[in-house]
């Protein structure tokens, strides 16, 4: 190592491996960050002293850096649980509309770093073989792996599991993603568990016929019924009777992370902890049949929280469409509306404006130039249809409600190329809509009271869709309150979250 030829190939190999780790300065430059980072290079130029190993630690960060660098212009951080569990589930439908989607800028930048990447890889693997000799960046790598087996052997006395160490490793670039798939495996294990149910029986009137809607990618900015002015977006919706919409957040940026809410009230990782019960368990549990009537696309073969949570607890689970047009939900809905059970609970969960918006709704229904604004529209249009055919399958004296909100909104311009899922103010602003009909509407008690000021400022969760939804049942505190009522989204209540860049939440 003592030629200049040998040293400039030893600083291309340092420089080389540094910059293979930088994806882990994505997420902010700080003091801790940048010490993290040096300690990432430094414990993992252990690597170095075996070939077979190295090449396996090289093609790992080049395709973790890669996918990193894409995260973070999707949603500002890097990949995590949430994306693991996104990419299991997803079908190649899915991903061809994802791939119209991508921030190209992000791509392209994604696209330069990989190939500085591979460069980079390039130097470090010329430096492998001058190791062998006795040297500093030998000793180092010694040291580094002497810290290794230090660690292992502490792991080994203390009985640690794998997921014990992976989380004690998390900020040790790349050790997230390896602590997410730890994660995503461990939650994926406990799916099948049987939830908490209440011991007591119906402690309020119950509804007769609950309908509970489950949007897609809607966002409250762009209901008309919420203040947007642009285009008429809820069109005959603002027109129905005994109708309540407010702004709610919504507690995640895709479907993964933002749909358990809606469900149980909390996230998916909560929730099986706490063995918690979804609103369609308290339906079963208080006797109504159920139905679930399901438009979403997603990997048949791979389990995801609410997946196993819908056929869990559903009387007749039906894969209506695949991603379709969502009016392909009538048909069935009607026929389970008609089914004879006196008690019934019937979920639509619908594709609404996922993705390739301009796809999401028949020509007959464009009525705006802006394909956002269209989708919205269909939407309406369909709960209004909706509606009214619920009102038509109950008596006078039948009670009945219908309660809507979507997953999550999107990212749209200025903040981003087109309407996509991303990081932003207007992905965590969604409608929460509750229709009753008039013999509901006559007992104001078993309804949830929406102030007015409530279309502009927004005050409440969308999770409380599972909480209107078991009280409806008659079961208004099966549910733990946890902390889904509290505004927050990492860590950051709502009030600061408006303070901050609403285009990334940064």
């Amino acid at each position: 190592m003592h030629s200049d030829n040998n040293k400039h190939l030893l600083w291309r190999g340092l420089l080389g491996w540094a910059f293979l780790f930088l994806p882990a300065l994505l997420e902010g430059i700080s003091t801790p960050a940048i010490g993290l980072w040096l300690a990432s290079v430094f414990l993992f130029w252990a690597f170095m002293l075996w070939r077979p190993a190295l090449v396996l630690a090289l093609l790992f960060l080049l395709t973790v850096g890669t996918v990193n660098v894409v995260h973070i212009g999707f949603f500002g951080n890097l990949a995590d649980q949430i994306f693991l569990a996104t990419a299991q589930r997803t079908n190649w439908e899915e991903t061809r509309e994802f791939i119209g989607v991508l921030p190209w800028k992000w791509v392209t930048v994604a696209a330069l770093w990989l190939v500085a990447g591979i460069f980079a890889a390039v130097q470090v693997w010329k430096l492998a073989p001058l190791l062998k000799r006795p040297s500093w960046p030998w000793k180092v790598a010694l040291l580094g792996l002497a810290i290794w087996v230090v660690f292992i052997a502490f792991a080994l006395a203390k009985r640690y599991s794998f997921e014990e160490v992976t989380r004690k490793l998390k900020t040790i670039y790349p050790m997230h993603i390896v602590r997410a798939w730890t994660a995503q495996q461990q939650l994926t294990e406990q799916l099948f568990y049987t939830p908490k149910l209440p011991s007591t029986t119906a402690q309020t009137p119950q509804v007769d016929t609950l309908v509970v809607v489950i949007g897609e990618s809607a966002s409250a900015e762009r209901w008309s019924l919420l203040g947007y002015q642009q285009a008429d977006t809820n069109g005959a919706l603002a027109e129905m009777q005994n109708l309540q919409v407010v702004r709610a957040m919504a507690h995640g940026l895709n479907t993964a992370a933002a749909l358990p809410y809606l469900l149980t009230g909390m996230s998916a990782q909560q929730s099986v902890e706490e063995l918690a019960p979804s609103f369609l368990d308290i339906a079963q549990h208080a006797g109504y049949k159920t139905f679930v009537l399901s438009n979403s696309r997603y990997h048949s073969s791979v389990e995801d929280f609410y997946g196993v949570t819908f056929r869990r607890a559903a009387d007749s689970f039906v894969k209506v469409g695949n991603g379709d047009w969502d009016g392909v939900l009538t048909a069935p809905l009607e026929a389970a509306l008609h089914d004879p059970a006196p008690k019934k609970l019937i979920v639509l969960h619908t594709y609404g404006s996922h993705f390739q918006v301009q796809e999401r709704y028949p020509r007959s229904a464009v009525r705006f130039a802006d394909v956002y604004d269209n989708s919205l529209r269909y939407t309406s249009d369909l709960l209004v249809q909706w509606i009214q055919r619920i009102e038509q399958s109950t008596t006078q004296q039948q009670t009945a409600m219908l309660i809507y909100s979507s997953d999550h909104g999107v990212a749209m311009p200025p903040c981003a190329d087109h309407y996509r899922t991303g990081s932003g103010l207007s992905s965590l602003q969604v409608p929460l809509l509750v229709w009753s009909n008039l013999a509901l509407s006559a007992q104001r008690a078993a309804l949830p009271q929406f102030a007015d000021h409530e279309r502009e400022h927004l005050v409440r969760s969308n999770a409380e869709v599972a909480d209107i939804a078991v009280a409806a049942l008659g079961f208004p505190d099966a549910l733990k309150p946890s902390h889904r009522r509290e505004l927050s989204f990492n860590g950051l209540d709502w009030t600061e979250l408006q303070q901050r860049d609403a285009c990334s939440l940064q």
